[in-house]
């Protein structure tokens, strides 16, 4: 705020103040009060009255300056009435306490709708467990009668991975409390995905090729299990059908990071799709087209991939190939 801009707030009482001071040169000069004691006391109220503006300025100048600078430092600016000084004047203490109360009141309101959602999490998380034992049943059934019906095995799967999809998506915003990062072994946890789809792969007829060392990554594995499986699901469910299926795991050093790549030859994803796979609810033209799709698969990944400090990238040809590439920093990357 500038003096410019004060006086233009103020131009009504100014004008006023003249009037008022007009009017008392007017009725000293009818009374015969001589032009000196006229013009000294029209030179202390015009004083006075510079006086008082300048004092009010130079209150709420600072008052306002300090509060514009805190809402461009602060990334929740709904605290800035917390890192405000009770101001000198009315009119700052009545906004400071209309933040203060619209603060706490969105505050309540948030936490109305926080443990709204926290509730819907634990209701979500008792019924996939709930649902995790008839579907056991069911896969022993179907062991029991030498799994004659492959496709029923193959939809009883998809079943199952999709609610561990809803389980997973349920906890990752809040995935910090259900990691514990230390060294894990890369090749268990890829290994631990691929034995988990290995009746898809076998119906699906894809090659797999997996060429990873025994080396350690600072991860979650059961995180990163479930980051592969979704990743190799992914591939799966993308074959090409002009060509026999191919997919390749391997791991390879660069830049002082571990790059963990999942490399298939299907049907690739165009290049107008390609920056958004990671988005929510994307489901792009393979999603259209011969695969249903929810778009949630490859954004639980991203949002894992971030909460766990990996990076991770997509390169793809249509109709060629497809690369999807999770790095994992050194022993140093992760502190808390």
């Amino acid at each position: 705020m500038n003096f410019k801009e004060f006086l233009a707030d103020k131009k009504l009482s100014c004008a006023l103040a003249v009037i008022a001071l007009l009017t008392d040169i007017c009725f000293m000069r009818a009374y015969g009060v001589p032009w000196e004691v006229v013009l000294f006391c029209t030179a202390v109220l015009m004083i006075a009255l510079f006086i008082a503006l300048m004092v009010s300025f130079l209150k709420k100048r600072s008052f306002y300056n300090t509060l514009n600078e805190r809402l461009e430092q602060l990334d929740k600016k709904y605290l800035v009435c917390e890192t405000l000084d009770t101001p000198a004047f009315i009119e700052g203490k009545i906004l400071c306490n209309a933040l203060y109360r619209t603060n706490k009141a969105m505050c309540e309101e948030i936490d109305i709708y926080r443990r709204s959602i926290s509730e819907l999490a634990d209701f979500v998380e008792l019924w996939v467990h709930e649902i995790k034992l008839p579907l056991s049943s069911l896969e022993l059934m179907l062991y029991n009668s030498g799994y004659t019906d492959k496709r029923a095995l193959k939809q009883l799967r998809r079943i199952d991975g999709c609610i561990d999809t809803v389980l997973y998506y349920s906890r990752a915003e809040n995935a910090e409390k259900d990691y514990i990062i230390k060294n894990a072994s890369l090749r268990g946890a890829v290994a631990e995905a691929v034995k988990k789809l290995r009746e898809d792969m076998l119906l699906s007829g894809a090659e797999l090729d997996m060429e990873l060392s025994d080396v350690s990554v600072m991860t979650d594995s059961k995180w990163l299990t479930f980051i592969s499986e979704q990743i190799l699901s992914n591939s799966l469910k993308y074959l090409s059908p002009k060509r026999p299926g191919k997919i390749k795991i391997y791991c390879n050093e660069q830049d002082g990071r571990t790059l963990l790549v999942f490399e298939d030859n299907g049907i690739g994803i165009s290049s107008n799709d390609l920056a958004r796979i990671f988005e929510k609810s994307f489901t792009g033209e393979n999603g259209r087209t011969g695969q249903r799709s929810t778009g949630m698969g490859l954004y639980i990944v991203k949002t894992l991939c971030v909460r766990l400090g990996h990076s991770l990238n997509a390169q793809s040809v249509k109709d060629e190939y497809t690369r999807i590439t999770i790095g994992f920093a050194k022993n140093d990357f992760y502190k808390f």
